[in-house]
């Protein structure tokens, strides 16, 4: 597969799951399908991705461990299999584990991405902050909090974007 055909398509399956997650919280139906197509998107093409890569580095190694145990607790997500909840725990685990331990040469870069322009940096931070904020809301049942996921959403989803256009267009 591609490098950037596969690039691509992991940032769609995010928005789908960001799409989802923000759908699920409005009790809209069928956003349970969409965080699953998403989730099931990530765990396939990133395999794809680690097998057709060579040689491959310790990092590698790291993110594949992390994009199928992210995969594999948001599938577990929809199971109604009690024991199949215990792995949503799985992803968070594993990732606290590598932030404690350390990912090797090159650590995780969280709002920078791969373009540390300070305009993806707003997006991101705003948008995720929206996003808790709009979390903290809809617990306590206030209003607006809706309308912080609608806004975070899209957000979130021109800063996924943002690298591939500035790719497509340098």
């Amino acid at each position: 597969m591609p490098p950037r055909l596969s690039y691509i398509l992991i940032k769609c399956a995010l928005v789908l799951v960001l799409v989802g997650n923000c759908l699920g919280r409005l009790h809209q139906p069928y956003a349970s399908v969409l965080m699953l197509v998403g989730y099931m998107i990530i765990g396939v093409v990133y395999t794809l991705r680690y097998f057709g890569k060579q040689p491959r580095k310790e990092q590698d190694h790291y993110k594949l461990v992390l994009a199928l145990t992210f995969a594999l607790s948001g599938v577990a997500m929809f199971s109604s299999d009690p024991w199949w909840s215990y792995l949503t725990w799985l992803f968070p685990a594993v990732f606290l584990f590598f932030l404690v331990n350390g990912m090797g040469p090159v650590m995780l870069r969280f709002l920078g991405g791969s373009d540390p322009s300070f305009v993806n940096k707003l997006l991101g931070s705003v948008g995720f902050t929206l996003w808790v904020v709009g979390s903290m809301f809809k617990i306590m049942h206030w209003p607006g909090a809706n309308m912080l996921y609608v806004i975070s959403v899209g957000l979130l989803s021109v800063w996924l974007f943002i690298p591939v256009v500035k790719g497509a267009t340098a």
